[in-house]
């Protein structure tokens, strides 16, 4: 699940913001490894666990 969030977040698509789930900027749901922390956006951010 952590190489999917990874996944989207270095992809082209989310580089543009032409990728999204839901409303916009609100991330895209999956658990990120604590090294991408800091690249996450909106309710992605606020979930992730330190």
């Amino acid at each position: 699940m952590q190489r999917v969030a990874f996944e989207l977040y270095v992809s082209p698509h989310h580089a543009t913001g032409n990728l999204r789930w839901d409303k916009p900027g609100d991330g895209y749901g999956f658990p990120m490894a604590k090294s991408g922390y800091g690249d996450l956006i909106g309710f992605d951010r606020e979930t992730q666990v330190p």
